[in-house]
């Protein structure tokens, strides 16, 4: 932290270093480089996620998919498996199908091993990401409930309702608390 450049100016673009490695830009791709500027990951990617590496894994997107490779590079989620991979939160990504004819897509969850942990379905909608082994769910369902009717609970990872749908509103948990609404409008914590 003294101002000293330490690895030359030399990238297009550069994301901060996450987990020992940066998101850099040459020559209009990405990859890695490790805290002395050595390219550790070549730059062949069109789009890498902007959060790096999180649980030793990265998004990263080429040729119209999107994937998941590890530090050393490795494939840990083949490209175009799922059509969006979210970002890593809490050990797990959100991931989705492709938009159907029928204007719907499945909704699941996988860890940074690139296994599901929450099974694709379209039963999934309303589902956040899991936090302290619940997850945030509504009572939506595709086509038939206004947002306004909606109401949240939480699952826990075989998709049990462990805390039942009828907040408002509904965070995640944090240090064994998550914020509830059951009007809308006054918040509480419920553990």
């Amino acid at each position: 932290k003294q101002g000293r450049t330490v690895i030359d100016y030399q990238f297009e673009g550069a994301m901060p270093f996450s987990e020992g490695l940066a998101l850099v830009q040459l020559d209009g791709e990405m990859g890695f480089v490790d805290k002395q500027g050595n390219i550790v990951i070549e730059c062949e990617y069109d789009n890498i996620g902007e959060e790096g590496f999180q649980n030793g894994v990265a998004r990263v997107y080429k040729d119209g998919e999107w994937g998941v490779i590890d530090k050393t590079g490795r494939t840990v989620v083949d490209f175009g498996k799922y059509y969006r991979i979210g970002e890593f939160k809490n050990g797990v990504a959100e991931v989705q199908t492709e938009l159907s004819s029928s204007w719907t897509r499945e909704t699941g969850y996988i860890d940074s091993k690139g296994n599901e942990v929450v099974s694709l379905s379209l039963d999934n909608l309303g589902l956040e990401y899991p936090s302290e082994g619940l997850a945030v769910k509504s009572n939506a369902k595709y086509n038939t409930s206004s947002i306004s009717d909606r109401l949240y609970g939480y699952v826990n990872s075989n998709q049990e309702i462990v805390i039942e749908q009828k907040y408002k509103a509904a965070g995640e948990f944090s240090e064994g608390l998550a914020p509830v609404s059951e009007d809308g409008e006054n918040i509480g914590f419920i553990d």
